[in-house]
């Protein structure tokens, strides 16, 4: 599996970011970031461009993900410990 990883300055990406609501992503398909870009979740000089990347990256091939996360922190975002792991779809068990 090929994998993108995108360092930035924060642990995972949020929604409702510097809200008393904000909650961290750890797992986002494709139908929910385009769903979260719509309602203008991600900033357009910030998270964005980031997001973008993501989704871009994982629709090109069937068996890519793109992984959101600070540099710090790329260890264990690789364990699936942190981080926003973009994938086609969730998984349901």
């Amino acid at each position: 599996m090929d994998v993108l990883f995108i360092l930035t300055a924060v642990d995972q990406v949020a929604i409702d970011f510097g809200k008393p609501t904000q909650c961290g992503l750890h797992h986002v398909s494709i139908e929910e970031a385009r769903r979260y870009i719509q309602e203008g979740q991600f900033p357009p000089g910030s998270m964005l461009p980031k997001v973008e990347s993501a989704l871009s990256f994982v629709m090109s091939s069937p068996v890519r993900e793109a992984i959101i996360t600070s540099l710090e922190r790329a260890g264990e975002a690789i364990e699936g410990k942190t981080g926003t792991r973009f994938v086609k779809e969730i998984m349901v068990n």
